[in-house]
């Protein structure tokens, strides 16, 4: 599992509703097993305030990770096919079955599971 702890004054319950919407929509969809989804969320009480946690699967490593950890810095075509089936399956998910929009990033590092995994960027329903 993967834990994420918000400090303090970083508490962002956008991101939480996103998670929410996200694990409601079709889970029936090939797009779903490809969404970085909340598997719960709670709060760890202290006396100076709050810290909101989120429970997750790990993410997988991104394809820049991937493409350094091969000897020749180069994509087989059958892995870039496969990684990219798996991003567009997840596009298609957030946007046909949850109706999202991801509008930017905080870093330049994309994830082999596709935008989903990491809402680390701006959202628009």
């Amino acid at each position: 599992m993967a834990l994420k702890v918000y400090t303090r004054e970083e508490v962002n319950q956008e991101e939480f509703k996103i998670y929410q919407h996200l694990s409601r929509a079709n889970p029936s969809h090939l797009g779903y097993p490809h969404v970085r989804t909340a598997l719960d969320t709670f709060t760890i009480r202290r006396l100076g305030g709050d810290h909101l946690c989120l429970v997750q699967k790990p993410m997988w490593e991104s394809f820049r990770d991937l493409l350094y950890r091969n000897p020749t810095h180069r994509f087989t075509e059958d892995l870039l096919r496969t990684g990219l089936m798996q991003v567009f399956l997840a596009l298609d998910y957030l946007h046909t079955e949850c109706k999202l929009v991801h509008t930017g990033a905080k870093d330049s590092g994309a994830s082999n599971s596709g935008v989903a995994n990491t809402p680390s960027g701006r959202y628009q329903r």
